[in-house]
C-alpha cells in the first residue's frame, strides 16, 4: 500500500540512559510498562548487528525455566511487543526462529550516539576534543537501563559506564588545561556521583576549588571525603589526599574582581509552587535530556496540558551552578514588551550607545542561564529571530519555552508534552467489586493522583476506595488526562461527588468553569484557554477545526479530505498547522498517521461549528462517507488481511457509531440499513453484541423501500439475537428476512436466513436444524459464497457434535477449514481449529487436543475474538480435567469464573454445542473439587481478568496454585 504525504513513516528515538526505556514516535511517547518487555528491546537493539536465536533469547530471559515455559514466555513477550509498539514488525523482524531488530529503519539510539561521539573524539587532536566530550556525557544521563536486574546486561552496562568515566575524567582534565575550573568542578561532581569512594576525584574537587577561590568548598569536599571513607569502608584518606587538602587550602587563589555593573540578584525568581507538583517522571527526564544537548527546547502542547508546570519542575531541579529565571510572556504583545520582561527579571538597564535589545544581549553574552519563557504561542513570529540572536551571542544560554507551536530555528528541539496517563476503563463486573490489586494500580496513575490530591484539599474525607475509583478513572478517561480539566473537576469535589461530576461530563465545558484564583485571564477555565487559542488561528485554520469535531474518536486524512470540504491542496498544510499549535493530536496507527481532538477541544469545536450554521451538512458528509467505507471494508473482515480490518473498523468504531446516530436522528433509512448488514459480523466477532442489536433495531424501525437492503439488515438483527441465545427474537427476524428474500431472490440473504432458523430448531429436532442448515449450503455453493460455505459447514459440525457423532463433526470440521484456509479466513481456521480440540478430547486423543486448544487460544486472543476465547478456554478446562491433577483443575476453575464474568459483561451467553460442554466441563470439575471449592475457584476467577485468564491458562505468568 502506497503511503499517504502524512504517513511517512516516522523516527523512533530510544533512549537506554537512565531508569527505564524511553521510546517517542515522532513526537509520541510510547509506554512500555513491562520490565522484560523493556529488557527484551534493549536486547535486541544492542545485538542488532545479527539475527537473535529465539532459543537463545529464550534461556538469556528465562534460565531457571524448563525449555517449554521459557519458550512460551517468549512467545507472549513478543505477542506484547506487537501491541506495543507502534509499527513493531517495521523495527523488528519476527521470524519462526529469530528476531532481530532492523539496523535500516528510521530510529535513534543514545547508547549508539553516545559511543559515536567518542569514536569521532578519537581522530580529533586534543584542542578539539572538547566538543566531543561534551556531547559524550551530555548524552549519558546515567547509567543503562537501570531499573533491569537482567544478567546479560551488567557486563553492558559496566562497559558503558567505564568509557564514560573515562571521557568525564579527559574533559575535566582538557577543562582545567584550559583554564575553565568552574566548569570543569561541575563536571568532577558529576563524576562523583557514579564512585563516591574515589579519593582521586576528592583531590581533583579540592584542587578545582582552590583555583577558582572557593575555600569553603574545599573544607566541604574534604569533610564529604572523610565522612564517606569513615561510613562504607572504615578508614581514613589517604596521605595523598590529606596533602592535596593542604596543597588547596595553601594555594587558594584570590577571587576574580568583577566590575560593579549591576548590584548582585539572586539565581532564581521561580515563582513557589502552591500544590504538589503531581508524577511526569518520564517527561522530566526526558526533557532534561534535551537540556543536556541541545541550547533551546520548546515544550508543546494544547493549552492545559500542564506545560508550565512541568517547565517549573525542570527548572528547580536546574544545576546550583546555572541561573534560572522564569519570564511570563502571557500578556506581552509584542517584541518590545519581551525585551522589556526578561530585561526587568534580570535587573538589565539601557547604558550608553547600547539600546535594551543589546543591553540584554550583551548582558547574557557570558552568562550560565537558563531561561524559561512561558505563553510563547502569540509571539513565535516576532520571537523567532531575536531568540536565535541571543542563542549565538551567548554560548552558555540555554532557553526552556512553553508554547503551542514551534520556532522552527535550527537549535531548537521541541517536546510535545503528553496528557497524564488514564487508567483502562473498569468493567462492570470491577465496579461492582472493585479488587485491591485494581485499586492499586488504579491509584498509581498520575491523572488519577493529581484529582485525589486536589479533591482532598477542598474537601480532607474524600479517598480513593472500590466505589469513587471507577468514577475517578472514568473522569480521567473522560477528560483525556488534561491536567487543567482534572483539576477543575476534582475543584468541583465541595459539591459534588465523583459519580456526579463524572456523569455531568457530557458537557465538560460547562461543568468545568469554576476557574483558577491566580491565573492569567485566558488561562483561568478550560472555555477561556480554548478561546485563546482559537483567536490565534487563521480563518482557514479555524475552519478546519470545528469542522474536524464532527469526527468522533480519531480519524484519518483520507476522512478529513472527504468530510471536511476543504480545497484538497490545502487540507495537508492546514491540519499540519494545526497538529505544529497542538490542537489536534496526531498518532501513527499502522501504516497511517491518526489524529484526534482532545474532548474538550471537541466540545469547544463542535459549539463553533453550530454557530457557523454546518452541523447538518457536516454530518451528512461524515455519513455518507463512513457508510461507504464500512461497505468497502465488510469483505475484508473475511478475508487475508481481516486481522488489519478488525483493527481499523475498532478503529473507527466511534465514527460509525456516529454516522449511525446521525441516521436515526435525520431518519435515513437506506444509510441506516446498509450500516447494521455492514457492521454485524464486526459486532459479533468483537462481543459488541447488546450494541449490535440495539443499532440495528432502530434501523429496522425507520421506512425504507429497499427490500434486498431490509432482508439484510433483518438477517444481521437475527444473527445477532442467536449469538445471544434469545431463540425467539431471532425465529422472528429470521423469518421476516426469508420472506422478503425469496421474493426478491437474493440467494446469500436465504442462506443466512436458513442458518439462523436451523439454530432454531435445534431443541425440537437436531435433525431438521441438519435439513434446514443443509439447504442453506446447497445455496450458499450455488452462489459461489465460500464464507457462507464454511460458516455452515461449521454449524454443521457443531450440530453433528450435539448428538455426539464426533466423527461426522470432525468431516464437517476439516471440510471448513480447507475452505477457509483457500481464503485464509485466520478467524474461521481458529474457529475450526477449536471444535477440532474439542472433538479431539472426546475422542480420548488429551494430548492432541491441548496441543491444539493452546495453539489456538493464543490466535484467537490475537484476533481480540472474546467469545471464541471463552469457548477455547472451556476446552482447555476440559483437558486439564481429564488428565486428573486436583492442583491443576482447581487453577483452571478459574478460568471458568472469568470467561463466565467476560460474557456476563458483553451479555452474551454460550450457546449450542459450546454451552453443552460448558455445562459438562462444569460438572466434571465438581465431581473432582465439591460445590465449595469450586465455588471458592469461580468466585476468584470472576476477579480475573480475561487476559489473566489466557495468560494463565498459556502459562505464561506465575499464579499460585496451593491447595
Amino acid at each position: 500500500m502506497q503511503l499517504k504525504p502524512s504517513a511517512r513513516m516516522e523516527t523512533l528515538q530510544v533512549q537506554l540512559f537512565g531508569s527505564n526505556l524511553n521510546l517517542t514516535y515522532g513526537e509520541t511517547p510510547i509506554v512500555i510498562k513491562s520490565a522484560r518487555l523493556q529488557s527484551l528491546l534493549a536486547y535486541l537493539l544492542i545485538h542488532r548487528a545479527a539475527p537473535q536465536p529465539r532459543q537463545q533469547l529464550a534461556f538469556t530471559f528465562w534460565p531457571d525455566a524448563t525449555e517449554t515455559q521459557a519458550r512460551n514466555n517468549l512467545r507472549q513477550i513478543v505477542f506484547d511487543l506487537r501491541r506495543a509498539l507502534p509499527d513493531a514488525e517495521c523495527f523488528v523482524a519476527i521470524a519462526d526462529a529469530t528476531l532481530q531488530w532492523r539496523p535500516r529503519v528510521p530510529f535513534t539510539l543514545d547508547v549508539s550516539e553516545f559511543e559515536r561521539a567518542l569514536t569521532a573524539v578519537e581522530t580529533q587532536t586534543r584542542d578539539a576534543r572538547r566538543g566531543g566530550l561534551e556531547r559524550a556525557v551530555g548524552i549519558y544521563q546515567d547509567d543503562l537501563l537501570i531499573t533491569c536486574y537482567d544478567d546479560w546486561i551488567i557486563p553492558e552496562r559496566e562497559r558503558l559506564r567505564q568509557r564514560f568515566v573515562r571521557a568525564l575524567e579527559e574533559l575535566i582534565a582538557l577543562l582545567e588545561e584550559q583554564r575553565e575550573d568552574c566548569l570543569a568542578l561541575e563536571y568532577a561532581q558529576r563524576l562523583l556521583r557514579y564512585d563516591p569512594l574515589r579519593e582521586e576525584t576528592y583531590r581533583d574537587l579540592m584542587r578545582l576549588a582552590s583555583h577558582c577561590g572557593d575555600r569553603t568548598g574545599i573544607l566541604r569536599h574534604y569533610r564529604a571525603c572523610v565522612n564517606a571513607l569513615q561510613r562504607e569502608l572504615g578508614v581514613e584518606p589517604s596521605a595523598e589526599t590529606r596533602q592535596a587538602y593542604e596543597h588547596a587550602l595553601s594555594h587558594i587563589a584570590a577571587p576574580p574582581i568583577i566590575a560593579p555593573v549591576a548590584p548582585r540578584i539572586a539565581k532564581t525568581n521561580l515563582p513557589f509552587a502552591t500544590n504538589r507538583f503531581i508524577g511526569r517522571t518520564r517527561e522530566l527526564e526526558q526533557v532534561k535530556r534535551l537540556l543536556a544537548t541541545h541550547r533551546l527546547v520548546t515544550l508543546l502542547g494544547p493549552g492545559g496540558v500542564g506545560k508550565t508546570r512541568l517547565a517549573l519542575a525542570i527548572a528547580a531541579e536546574a544545576s546550583a551552578a546555572r541561573g534560572v529565571w522564569f519570564i511570563s510572556l502571557g500578556l506581552a504583545t509584542n517584541l518590545e514588551q519581551v525585551v522589556r520582561a526578561i530585561a526587568a527579571t534580570l535587573d538589565v538597564r539601557e547604558a550608553a550607545g547600547l539600546g535594551l535589545q543589546d543591553a540584554v544581549r550583551e548582558y547574557l553574552r557570558d552568562k550560565n542561564l537558563l531561561l524559561v519563557l512561558d505563553n510563547c504561542e502569540h509571539l513565535i513570529a516576532p520571537l523567532r529571530d531575536w531568540v536565535d540572536e541571543l542563542l549565538r551571542a551567548a554560548p552558555s544560554l540555554r532557553i526552556l519555552a512553553t508554547s503551542r507551536a514551534r520556532f522552527n530555528i535550527p537549535s531548537e528541539a521541541s517536546y510535545r508534552v503528553p496528557p497524564l496517563a488514564v487508567p483502562e476503563p473498569i468493567a462492570m463486573r470491577a465496579r461492582r467489586a472493585l479488587a485491591r490489586d485494581r485499586l492499586s494500580e488504579i491509584a498509581q496513575y498520575d491523572s488519577v493522583q493529581l484529582f485525589c490530591d486536589r479533591a482532598t484539599a477542598i474537601l480532607p474525607t474524600f479517598e480513593l476506595s472500590a466505589e469513587t475509583a471507577p468514577f475517578v478513572a472514568g473522569i480521567c478517561q473522560r477528560l483525556d488526562g488534561l491536567p487543567l480539566a482534572i483539576e477543575l473537576a476534582a475543584a468541583r469535589m465541595n459539591v459534588l461527588s465523583a459519580e456526579q461530576i463524572y456523569q455531568r461530563l457530557d458537557a465538560a465545558l460547562n461543568l468545568l468553569t469554576r476557574g483558577r484564583a491566580v491565573a492569567l485571564p485566558h488561562q483561568k477555565t478550560l472555555q477561556a484557554t480554548l478561546a485563546w487559542s482559537c483567536d490565534l488561528l487563521s480563518t482557514e485554520e479555524q475552519m478546519l477545526l470545528r469542522r474536524l469535531a464532527v469526527f468522533a474518536g480519531s480519524f484519518d486524512l483520507d476522512a478529513i479530505e472527504q468530510v471536511c470540504d476543504l480545497p484538497a491542496a490545502r487540507v495537508l498544510d492546514v491540519l499540519s498547522d494545526l497538529v505544529d499549535k497542538s490542537l489536534v493530536e496526531s498518532q501513527p496507527t499502522g501504516n497511517v498517521m491518526r489524529y484526534r481532538l482532545l474532548q474538550v477541544v471537541r466540545q469547544f469545536a463542535w459549539v463553533k461549528l453550530r454557530e457557523a450554521g454546518e452541523e447538518q451538512a457536516l454530518r451528512r458528509r461524515h455519513c455518507d462517507y463512513f457508510t461507504q467505507w464500512a461497505e468497502r471494508g465488510e469483505p475484508e473482515l473475511r478475508g487475508a488481511e481481516q486481522l488489519d480490518w478488525f483493527a481499523r473498523f475498532e478503529r473507527e468504531h466511534d465514527n460509525l457509531r456516529a454516522a449511525m446516530e446521525f441516521c436515526q436522528q435525520s431518519e435515513d433509512a437506506e444509510n441506516g440499513l446498509r450500516l447494521a448488514s455492514a457492521l454485524w459480523w464486526f459486532w459479533r466477532a468483537r462481543g459488541y453484541l447488546s450494541e449490535g442489536r440495539a443499532r440495528v433495531a432502530q434501523m429496522l424501525a425507520l421506512a425504507s423501500n429497499d427490500a434486498r437492503l431490509r432482508a439484510r439488515a433483518l438477517n444481521a438483527a437475527g444473527f445477532l439475537a442467536l449469538f445471544q441465545g434469545d431463540f425467539s427474537a431471532a425465529r422472528q427476524h429470521a423469518q421476516s428476512a426469508l420472506a422478503i428474500a425469496q421474493a426478491v431472490d437474493d440467494k446469500q440473504a436465504i442462506a443466512m436466513a436458513l442458518y439462523i432458523l436451523g439454530d432454531d430448531v435445534v431443541a425440537e429436532s437436531v435433525a431438521r436444524a441438519i435439513a434446514l442448515r443443509q439447504q442453506g449450503l446447497a445455496l450458499a455453493t450455488e452462489s459461489g459464497d465460500q464464507w457462507m460455505m464454511a460458516f455452515t459447514l461449521n454449524a454443521l459440525g457443531e450440530l453433528e457434535r450435539l448428538r455426539d457423532d464426533y466423527a461426522a463433526a470432525r468431516a464437517c470440521y476439516e471440510r471448513a477449514l480447507q475452505i477457509r484456509r483457500e481464503i485464509q479466513d485466520k478467524r474461521g481456521i481458529a474457529v475450526c481449529l477449536t471444535n477440532l480440540g474439542f472433538v479431539a478430547y472426546r475422542q480420548g486423543e488429551t494430548a492432541r487436543a491441548r496441543e491444539l486448544l493452546r495453539q489456538v487460544l493464543a490466535a484467537r486472543w490475537e484476533l481480540h475474538d472474546v467469545i471464541g476465547v471463552a469457548e477455547t478456554l472451556v476446552g482447555m478446562v476440559g483437558v486439564t480435567v481429564e488428565e486428573g491433577r486436583h492442583a491443576a483443575i482447581r487453577r483452571a476453575a478459574r478460568w471458568l469464573g472469568s470467561l463466565s464474568a467476560e460474557l456476563d459483561d458483553i451479555w452474551t451467553p454460550l450457546t449450542g454445542a459450546d454451552r453443552r460442554e460448558f455445562e459438562t466441563v462444569t460438572a466434571r470439575v465438581r465431581a473432582c473439587l465439591g460445590d465449595a471449592a469450586l465455588q471458592r475457584a469461580l468466585e476468584e476467577g470472576r476477579r480475573m481478568s480475561l487476559e489473566q485468564a489466557v495468560a494463565d491458562a498459556l502459562g505464561t505468568i506465575p499464579f499460585n496454585t496451593a491447595e
